[in-house]
């Protein structure tokens, strides 16, 4: 989903990734919480060429010491069409406060 020059500010991150390792380490423990969820809210899509721009709202949810946690959150997400694949090349979300 990541074009090898993308860069994601993650929600809970401290500092942005800059390169695929640095996303991928982002990302390395998501599979070891099998109730985690993401559920998008509302979206506006712009398409400008070979770029889009997504921006909304998605909710995390998650289950934590038994009792379901919910994290709204706000994103940006940059594509561009490289070789007629939409891939992420920017990705900033973070918690609404």
């Amino acid at each position: 989903m990541y074009d090898p020059d993308a860069v994601l500010w993650g929600t809970t991150a401290k500092t942005f990734a800059p390169n695929p390792t640095a996303i991928a380490e982002y990302f390395k423990d998501v599979g070891k919480r099998p109730n985690a969820r993401v559920a998008f809210g509302e979206q506006h899509i712009r398409v400008y060429g070979d770029v889009a721009v997504n921006t909304g709202y998605y909710t995390f949810s998650d289950v934590r010491e038994g009792k379901e946690v919910s994290v709204p959150a706000r994103f940006t997400l940059v594509f561009r069409n490289r070789d007629g694949r939409w891939l992420i090349v920017d990705h900033h979300s973070s918690r609404v406060p």
